[in-house]
């Protein structure tokens, strides 16, 4: 029996030295870099993100918080007072210990998301006892909100959950200036994951702030009159674009369909996201800067005075309007009534089409613009590209001419074309913005902004 318990000891000794051996030997670079692992931690600090104003410095965009509490899975098997830190976490919260103590077991990874969207009372609560809580941390997430989310969505646009970026709108546009840039702490701990020291090795910056030309009262009442409006008649959208033609800045800039950009900083499920965004009230495209549409009789003012720049018309020639005009193929050019003599000011008073299809197209001994003449025209209005505006998205509209029609579709420009183009129709395309730009420019006296 001496001799058996005598090797049962010997052969003891001799195990836990080479074990001791191994650790300190052969792996004491791995325990060593995850000791001093487990001894520091950094962490970011939240910085803010710019603050966005109308012209009056109305806040348009705020900064608020989300709360988010998480788990250090290795830390509560490690520490002997493990189990109690997640009673108490259990308590706070309102959940059951089994069912935390649980998801606890069955986490993988190094990390278990607690709970999210936390009450701030909670918060509150949970960070007050921190020190007492070493393998749980509090994280507070930078969130966005907006003053009227609704009517001001396709200007100020949103910013991702995730990331934070602006993700559309001003937003995007100007988020490398409004974006925030975190600090790094410092945490050093003891072997129990508690603080000893904290260092701030890198401060952190707030974004910088921005005002827009934008009028926060225009802004409301123009988009919601714009959807009573397309409720009303029952149309698929509608823009609207106000602008200060002596200065260029813009007022106002409407577009339904919209949708609200504080759904980004709500907890939505994939599924409750899904189906707001499916809604056909909900849209996010922006007819205003995107929106390419046939301008009709609005583009007559320009006929108009590419006509009295090129000498082929003055204030005071009349020209005989019946009710149409006949083409050389024997079709007709139409008109929505009858005109009779008339000069510049009643053709646009009255909208007459036969007017501007002398100015454009020409008619019998009438020598038109041309479509040459009525794009050269067009381009120095700004339309056929885009205005610059600071916004992402905007799209040039369309000027179509003999070569751009012959790559399209092969076939050749006929005079037709031309008259179409003189009252808006056929091809033409442009955005609100570009044409409220190009009207602009006839009320301000020839002025571009």
């Amino acid at each position: 029996i001496f001799q058996l318990t005598f090797g049962f000891i010997l052969v003891s000794i001799i195990f836990f030295f080479c074990y001791s051996f191994n650790l300190q030997v052969f792996s004491y670079e791995d325990y060593s870099v995850k000791a001093e692992n487990n001894r520091y931690l950094s962490k970011q600090i939240n910085a803010q993100r710019g603050i966005i104003y109308d012209r009056s410095m109305n806040q348009l965009a705020f900064n608020s918080q989300q709360f988010e509490l998480v788990c250090y899975v290795d830390a509560i098997s490690q520490d002997i007072q493990g189990e109690a830190q997640v009673r108490d976490v259990a308590r706070i919260l309102g959940i059951p210990f089994d069912k935390l103590m649980e998801d606890i077991n069955k986490e993988e990874s190094e990390k278990l998301l607690v709970a999210k969207d936390i009450e701030k009372e909670k918060a509150i609560v949970l960070k007050t006892k921190e020190r007492d809580l070493p393998a749980f941390e509090l994280i507070t997430k930078n969130t966005r909100e907006y003053l009227d989310g609704n009517n001001f969505s396709h200007i100020l646009g949103y910013v991702s959950g995730d990331t934070f970026d602006g993700e559309s709108g001003v937003e995007k546009q100007y988020n490398d200036y409004l974006k925030e840039d975190p600090g790094i702490l410092h945490i050093e701990r003891d072997a129990v994951g508690r603080k000893i020291k904290e260092e701030i090795i890198e401060p952190a910056k707030s974004g910088n702030n921005l005002v827009l030309n934008i009028d926060f009262d225009l802004q409301k009442k123009t988009s919601e009159y714009l959807e009573e409006v397309v409720k009303t008649y029952k149309a698929s959208g509608g823009a609207v674009v106000a602008i200060n033609p002596q200065t260029g800045e813009i007022l106002s800039l409407a577009s339904s369909p919209s949708f609200d950009s504080n759904i980004f900083s709500k907890n939505l499920t994939t599924e409750q996201f899904n189906e707001i965004v499916a809604s056909p009230d909900v849209s996010f495209y922006n007819r205003t800067i995107a929106g390419e549409y046939s301008l009709g009789s609005t583009i007559k003012p320009i006929i108009g005075v590419a006509a009295l720049e090129e000498g082929i018309i003055t204030p005071d020639t009349n020209i005989y309007c019946d009710e149409k005009i006949e083409l050389s193929d024997g079709t007709t050019k139409s008109d929505w009534k009858f005109h009779g003599w008339t000069d510049l000011k009643k053709a646009i008073a009255e909208s007459s089409n036969v007017f501007f299809y002398h100015l454009g197209g020409g008619y019998k001994d009438f020598v038109g613009l041309g479509i040459e003449k009525i794009e050269k025209y067009l381009n120095y209005f700004g339309l056929g590209s885009l205005t610059g505006i600071d916004l992402p998205g905007e799209k040039p509209g369309l000027i179509p001419n003999p070569q751009w029609k012959k790559e399209l579709n092969g076939f050749p420009w006929y005079p037709g074309d031309t008259y179409n183009v003189s009252i808006g129709q056929g091809y033409i395309k442009s955005t609100p913005l570009q044409l409220t730009v190009a009207i602009s420019a006839i009320v301000n006296g020839g002025k571009e902004k």
